[in-house]
């Protein structure tokens, strides 16, 4: 395996740094995003138990089927 170039290198190095100070920037919006996900994915079990399915039933549905259609 070839080695990189000093300066192919500091472009990855800087790319790197990107991304993860992207990671960084747009974090409070991704936990922001899991939480209101699961808060769908509560509502969702608890209508199915409401519309009589059983607790197994309820929870096979949520796991398999996912949130937004395909």
């Amino acid at each position: 395996m070839e080695e990189k170039s000093p300066k192919i290198n500091a472009v990855l190095s800087l790319e790197l740094q990107m991304a993860l100070d992207n990671m960084r920037n747009t974090l409070h919006f991704s936990i922001e995003q899991q939480k209101l996900e699961a808060k769908l994915h509560k509502a969702r079990f608890d209508a199915l138990l409401a519309e009589g399915f059983t607790d197994v039933q309820a929870l096979e549905i949520v796991c398999k089927k996912p949130l937004y259609g395909q």
